[in-house]
């Protein structure tokens, strides 16, 4: 009788056995994921943080660059360069000016100057 008893007892331990270790197992691969997964949360949310202070290091930048294009291109900036460098340039006469009109579908474009006119340099007075 002891003999069936201890056998009953050693069939039901090896179940439960294998059934807690199962169970651990599900437990530690839900913890592992679950700390897999706050892992890459972090990194994620570091390389975000990274990425918004590389915008806004570009936004900067690109105003700065912004007002020096405004500066530059500015007529009184035009005009102090062009004496700096020496360039003899002048603003082109009527008659050397095209005008397109763009009135539609049969867009043309007119030349101001007549055709007998020699067509040289257009910002030089010779």
């Amino acid at each position: 009788m002891w003999r069936r008893v201890q056998s009953r007892n050693e069939v039901i331990g090896a179940g439960w056995v294998v059934k807690a270790m199962v169970i651990c197992f599900f437990v530690g691969a839900s913890c592992a994921g679950y700390l897999w997964q706050k892992s890459q949360v972090h990194e994620l949310g570091t390389e975000i943080r990274s990425l918004e202070r590389e915008l806004d290091r570009l936004e900067k930048g690109n105003e700065v660059l912004r007002q020096q294009y405004s500066v530059l291109s500015s007529p009184q900036e035009l005009d102090r360069r062009v004496d700096q460098f020496g360039l003899d340039l002048r603003s082109p006469a009527p008659e050397q000016i095209l005008r397109i009109r763009g009135d539609g579908a049969g867009s043309e474009v007119s030349m101001a100057r007549s055709y007998g006119q020699s067509t040289g340099r257009l910002g030089r007075r010779d």
